[in-house]
């Protein structure tokens, strides 16, 4: 092992030549310590069992907000600062938190720290460590060099306004403490609350509320967001703190109150929680980029695309990309489904592929009755065109493994028995048209949504063929006798392929169904 020998200011001459002449010969005036700056002796080294509160939240339990979104305990590499007067020197002393322990940081430039001097030492514990303390002994001085940020938008700054602090006395050198926060917290947050067509009550944070905050001299605040929506702001104890003010709008009307603060204490935690009843959340009020599931006996039911699916027990099956009856799709196309006598309410494209691999149209010959089009055409005829192909012998000759199988309609097969069972209240599965998938590709975070389901994203990589022709994604709806429309998501573009794609340009299928 490496060692250092490291000259305290106590060192007489003597002990340092002493310990420079016979490393290995214990000197009670030196500091050894090895590669690292760790002190090899315990004796009068600091040793520092520190841990972090919580806010101490004032609101009832009907309107209780947690602490999610920041953590409330010390992460690895966080630093604290130990203010102390040792032998008439005013010392800062960062400590660093690594592998479950505070171990001096010498990248601060500091002194190590050895306790030299008889009796009580008053020490302020404080976090986060800065160098603008030194020489600070009180807590008023600390919070005087350790200003709010009036900015707290990103946590770096919500970080440095939350200043935690404790003071100890001992004449040991064991420090133990909890820091407590030196301000008060401000914590607005928005809930809805909703029931499924199943009678589950379900609440959860809006996220996505384009919220405004104002002080009581009516100047924008800038909040820190956490992940799961919550607005905090860190705001001064002892009544200095005023009122903290908002508005934002939300399904077309306009909300706001205000918080009073004037009373504000250290370590409190000053929560608002505001509820919108949802009532029961059935088709009517389905959105585009909900989220479709199904229940475990085969029940079709929607919950809002802010709802947090990925952390719920939830069966996601698809994501909402158009409400109502689409652009020449009709009720009466889908005779034999109850859709025929409920009507149409939307319709849901699948967390995935219908298959991994690409794979061909079908035979290069025109389809009787369904949407064909020399010119780009917009409809939302995918079910009638896969119900008019499902009937065709060359569809019952494909088969979902074998995708390039010549003169069958691999891809409206694979469309339709795509494996996830499809809510009986449903069409079923098919293959869209080109007017589907090109209003796919305009939903906004549909990625993020498929992705937060537990699905997959479009294909995007793909690379253009010897002809320069890039893939995509089948639809139902033909160009001429020998092509069919396919979608590229890669440019957002409506193209046109060989059907039986003797050229290899890729093309995958992704189902949709009608709700």
């Amino acid at each position: 092992m490496k060692l250092n020998i490291k000259n305290m200011k106590s060192t007489g001459l003597f002990g340092a030549f002493c310990c420079a002449m016979t490393l290995f010969v214990s000197c009670s005036s030196e500091q050894i310590i090895d590669g690292n700056g760790n002190d090899m002796h315990t004796e009068g080294r600091l040793i520092l069992n520190i841990s972090k509160s919580v806010f101490l939240d004032t609101a009832t339990s009907e309107s209780r907000v947690t602490n999610e979104g920041l953590n409330t305990s010390f992460n690895e590499g966080d630093v604290i600062g130990v203010l102390v007067t040792h032998n008439g020197e005013k010392l800062n002393l960062p400590y660093k938190y690594e592998n479950g322990t505070w171990t001096f940081d010498s990248s601060k430039d500091k002194d190590f720290f050895i306790k030299t001097q008889a009796g009580n030492l008053d020490y302020i514990i404080y976090y986060p460590y800065s160098a603008v303390a030194d020489g600070k002994t009180t807590k008023a001085e600390l919070l005087d060099v350790m200003p709010i940020k009036e900015d707290q938008s990103t946590e770096e700054n919500y970080v440095a306004s939350d200043v935690l602090y404790a003071e100890v006395s001992t004449d040991g050198t064991t420090v133990t403490a909890q820091l407590q926060h030196a301000r008060a917290l401000f914590s607005y947050v928005s809930k809805a609350k909703l029931q499924t067509i199943l009678q589950e009550n379900i609440e959860y944070n809006l996220p996505d509320l384009n919220i405004h905050f104002y002080d009581s001299n009516d100047k924008e605040l800038k909040m820190y967001k956490t992940s799961n929506g919550e607005y905090r702001y860190i705001v001064p104890s002892g009544g200095q703190g005023n009122s903290i003010s908002w508005i934002y709008s939300y399904e077309g009307k306009l909300y706001g109150d205000v918080k009073d603060l004037s009373q504000a204490e250290e370590n409190n935690k000053y929560s608002r929680i505001e509820f919108f009843d949802m009532g029961i959340y059935d088709e009517s009020k389905a959105q585009i980029g909900d989220f479709y599931c199904t229940s475990s006996d085969n029940k079709g039911y929607l919950l809002p695309k802010g709802y947090d699916i990925a952390s719920s027990i939830h069966k996601c099956i698809g994501i909402v990309f158009h409400i109502g009856v689409g652009n020449g799709d009709s009720q009466n196309d889908y005779s034999g489904t109850e859709i025929a006598a409920n009507g149409i309410k939307g319709y849901v494209v699948a967390l995935n592929d219908a298959h991994e691999a690409s794979g061909i149209w079908g035979p290069r010959t025109f389809v009787s009755g369904i949407e064909s089009s020399g010119t780009y055409a917009y409809s939302y005829v995918g079910y009638k065109n896969s119900n008019i192909v499902k009937n065709l012998p060359a569809y019952a000759d494909a088969e979902v493994g074998n995708s390039m199988k010549s003169n069958t309609y691999w891809a409206f097969k694979a469309a339709i028995e795509y494996p996830v069972t499809a809510p009986e209240s449903t069409s079923g599965w098919y293959l869209p048209s080109i007017g589907q998938l090109t209003d796919i590709s305009k939903v906004s975070d549909l990625e993020k949504n498929l992705s937060v389901a537990g699905g997959k994203g479009f294909k995007t990589d793909l690379q253009p063929n010897e002809y320069g022709a890039v893939g995509g994604y089948w639809s139902s709806s033909e160009m001429k006798e020998s092509d069919a429309w396919y979608f590229c998501f890669k440019d957002n573009t409506q193209k046109a392929w060989s059907k039986s794609q003797d050229f290899a340009a890729p093309s995958y299928v992704r189902s949709v169904l009608t709700f």
